[in-house]
């Protein structure tokens, strides 16, 4: 007998031996039977044929047509197909030959039937897997997932693949038509995510196994947590972006910041294209208190348990110096008095530390300098027997890298007993039985001060009564009135304050009243074309405020323009003048006398004679070099100024020139530094002594040559300004200098004559004065109006000179102790 095996639904083949056992015997017929049954179900008939190719078929119709004889395969088989379950039983085989006996064979044909279906169950039992994924399962953690097979004869077997590797063949029965695999899988980690887990059930060899897969999802700690970057130092204030990557975390993982133990919000993330990376970006402002924190960056996954990881930088933080002035811990800040040893200590934080440290007082720079008692040493300063010119504000400064840092304003009170206020008027001219009011003004700290008036004349010294002084705190007024000659003489004003007795009085003078003194020494400094400057000294006032005044009257026939006699008359404090708009080539009488309430002084008279306008010379040198021209004041500071000039246009020895820079004390006249340059464009004195006077500089400038030397262009400067700024009134009048209230400024070269200057004229007044007084000239519109006659003469005579500005007072300024006002008058000519 043999054996047959067939899938339910698909072919079995049984097969039957038809080859004749005798040579030259051939095939008759073929009757299949199916179990013991006596009528068959398949015949094949060769009889009266040719050939077996020309057999005839037939089956029973419980076949349904599905059975089929090939009797050309060796051996023959009968093909029975989409077999039923009940198709399995033994088949007899007869085969019945021309000459041979019958043979008989028997075929057991066996139908399988495969598994019908496949479940997947979770952990919980649940077979709905959604989208068949199961998870997310936490890195570390353990699976137990069970396959179960129903149906199939035999029983079929149940396994566990992963791609192409078996996991478990591991299978048991549930019972009759159920087979169940649990698959367990220990440590689950990063290998296994999205992994596809396959299980599959067969029971035979002959059709694809029915299979069912789920894939897995995973929760992965991170690998890494890094801040980009290398640690560095960070300004405080300054606002960075600082950058922290959590690497390899599943699902996106939580990202914190924090300094110390204080949560930062202020970051965003961003997540690159495969979910892979995370980074996290802070926008953090680091302050000075943040120095020696840890800045932490930590990522995780909440669903792991301990999967956060951190990175951290120690922050570094570089600021600005921060500092902090006070006094000595044994002084007592109101309780400072002159004489006494004063000392600051500076104290400072600062990272990195400071290079510098420097002090100021009132906004002004300290040096270290034992001879005036200023003593700097590290982070203190100390001042010796205090004056009260010590007192005010002091502050240091701390210079590092990141900045300079200033300290908090300490000012320095320093008590002192009352002295006289500088700058009083000291002689009082009254008349007899004329009642004075004499002021005596004091300087004290504190200010609270009681006054003792004393008359004193030759013979005796007489208290003022109290009835005849007011007082209100460091100023105090007496009224005094001579009655006879024996009440001229001193009053004596002294001062006293919780710290003292005023050492020496204030003196002031009572004299008779009377008219002022001639002025005396006057001086004619300067002619031009058509311009003089005059300085006289005053005399004594009689005892009252006194005025200048000068009159210039044209000699008679001295000048062909005719006109007025009088062509200057102005009054002012201080007898300085300075005349223009005259005629060049012609002669002036000019008279200088001083007035006052009592009367008019005697007159001073001199001559004064304009020069000639100068002749043009073609082709020949210059034996004296013309005056540096448009000279302007670029830089001015405590000790160095900087001019410059320009190149002349006229023709002289330029091969040995040498420029020549004087700087003289504005008050003094003394002779502070000097300088040389073999170009005008920059004339430099950097050695001015720190402590020359406030009243400003004279700067006088010379061209030298081998053969002669010019005469001086004198720029004057009333004040200096701070180190390495530029004086910006310089620029915007080139070749003078501010003009301040008690100063007077004359821009002009000294004894000898310069090119005629153009007409054209720059008027300067003072607003507060715009009023139809004739004490203040303004330009005159004549020489306006006469501006294109002088223009042409200069284009067809002169073309070959270059014409400096001349400048010219209408109103000097007045004197430091006379004047009460701001107002400046100018008028300049510019070519």
């Amino acid at each position: 007998m043999t054996d047959a095996e067939a899938v339910a639904g698909g072919i079995a083949q049984l097969p039957c031996d038809v080859k004749p056992p005798l040579s030259g015997d051939k095939l008759h017929l073929v009757i299949w039977y199916k179990e013991e049954a006596d009528a068959p179900i398949y015949s094949f008939d060769t009889r009266g044929r040719d050939s077996p190719d020309q057999g005839n078929h037939w089956q029973d119709h419980s076949l349904e047509g599905r059975a089929f004889f090939k009797h050309s395969e060796i051996p023959a088989k009968l093909t029975l197909e989409k077999v039923r379950e009940s198709d399995a039983a033994v088949y007899r085989c007869r085969v019945d030959f021309k000459q041979s006996p019958t043979r008989n064979s028997k075929v057991n044909l066996t139908v399988i039937i495969p598994p019908e279906q496949l479940s997947i169950l979770d952990e919980d039992g649940r077979s709905h897997i959604p989208h068949y994924i199961l998870g997310p399962y936490s890195e570390g953690a353990s699976l137990n997932i069970t396959c179960v097979a129903a149906g199939g004869r035999p029983q079929p077997r149940v396994t566990w693949w992963q791609g192409t590797s078996l996991l478990d063949n591991s299978y048991e029965t549930v019972d009759t038509k159920r087979v169940r695999n649990v698959l367990q899988l220990e440590k689950l980690g990063r290998e296994h995510l999205r992994a596809f887990l396959t299980c599959q059930a067969t029971n035979n060899n002959m059709v694809t196994p029915i299979s069912s897969s789920v894939s897995l999802d995973m929760n992965l700690k991170p690998l890494w947590v890094r801040i980009q970057g290398e640690s560095r130092p960070l300004s405080a204030g300054k606002t960075y972006e600082i950058g922290c990557e959590v690497v390899g975390a599943r699902p996106s993982p939580t990202i914190t910041w924090s300094k110390g133990n204080m949560i930062l919000r202020n970051a965003r993330e961003t997540t690159s294209p495969d979910g892979n990376v995370t980074t996290s970006i802070l926008t953090f402002v680091p302050g000075i208190e943040d120095a020696g924190k840890i800045l932490y960056c930590r990522g995780g996954v909440p669903d792991i348990p301990n999967s956060e990881l951190e990175d951290g930088w120690k922050l570094n933080i570089f600021h600005e110096p921060v500092v902090t002035l006070e006094l000595g811990s044994n002084l007592n800040s109101s309780a400072i008095r002159e004489g006494i040893d004063v000392y600051f200590e500076c104290n400072i934080k600062s990272n990195p530390w400071v290079y510098k440290v420097s002090w100021r007082h009132n906004g002004n720079p300290l040096y270290h300098n034992r001879a005036t008692g200023t003593i700097i040493s590290n982070q203190s300063l100390v001042l010796q027997s205090v004056t009260r010119s010590r007192a005010g504000i002091y502050t240091c400064i701390g210079n590092n890298q990141e900045g300079d840092g200033e300290s908090n304003p300490l000012n320095l009170d320093i008590k002192f007993v009352p002295v006289c206020q500088h700058g009083q008027t000291k002689v009082f001219g009254v008349a007899r039985q004329e009642t004075a009011r004499i002021p005596c003004e004091l300087e004290a700290n504190p200010p609270e001060v009681s006054f003792t008036w004393k008359f004193n004349n030759t013979m005796e010294a007489v208290d003022i009564p109290q009835a005849h002084v007011t007082s209100d705190r460091t100023r105090s007024t007496a009224s005094y009135t001579p009655m006879t000659e024996l009440d001229y003489g001193t009053l004596l004003c002294w001062g006293s304050n919780d710290q003292g007795t005023q050492l020496e009085p204030c003196v002031y003078h009572i004299v008779p009243a009377g008219r002022p003194d001639t002025p005396h020494n006057c001086s004619l400094l300067n002619q031009t074309t058509d311009s003089i400057y005059v300085e006289c000294i005053e005399g004594f006032d009689g005892g009252l405020p006194q005025k200048f005044t000068m009159q210039v009257d044209r000699e008679t026939g001295s000048s062909k323009s005719g006109g007025p006699t009088t062509v200057f008359n102005q009054t002012s404090k201080v007898p300085v003048f300075s005349v223009s708009n005259l005629d060049p080539g012609s002669n002036y009488e000019v008279s200088i006398y001083s007035t006052n309430a009592k009367g008019r002084s005697e007159t001073v008279h001199f001559r004064a004679t304009t020069l000639n306008l100068p002749e043009r010379r073609t082709g020949e040198r210059l034996a004296q070099p013309p005056s540096p021209e448009n000279c302007t004041i670029r830089e001015e500071s405590q000790t160095t100024v900087r001019v410059s000039c320009a190149e002349s246009e006229l023709d002289f020895d330029t091969n040995t020139a040498i420029y020549v820079l004087q700087v003289f004390d504005a008050d003094t006249r003394r002779l502070l530094a000097s300088a040389t340059s073999l170009t005008p464009s920059m004339l430099e004195v950097t050695d001015l002594p720190v402590d020359r006077s406030q009243s400003g500089l004279m700067l006088s400038l010379r061209i030298m040559t081998e053969q002669a030397m010019s005469d001086a262009t004198v720029l004057f400067s009333t004040h200096f300004v701070q180190e390495g700024n530029t004086n910006k009134e310089h620029h915007r009048y080139p070749g003078r200098a501010q003009i301040n209230n008690g100063s007077s400024y004359q821009p002009a070269r000294t004894s000898a004559p310069r090119p005629m200057p153009s007409p054209l004229r720059w008027c300067f007044y003072s607003k507060a004065h715009r009023s139809s007084d004739e004490r203040y000239r303004r330009c005159d519109r004549a020489s306006y109006e006469n501006s294109i006659a002088f223009i042409l003469y200069h284009f067809i005579q002169f073309k070959l000179f270059f014409y400096q500005p001349m400048t010219s007072w209408t109103r000097a300024a007045s004197r430091s102790r006379d004047s009460g006002t701001n107002d400046s008058y100018l008028c300049s000519f510019v070519s």
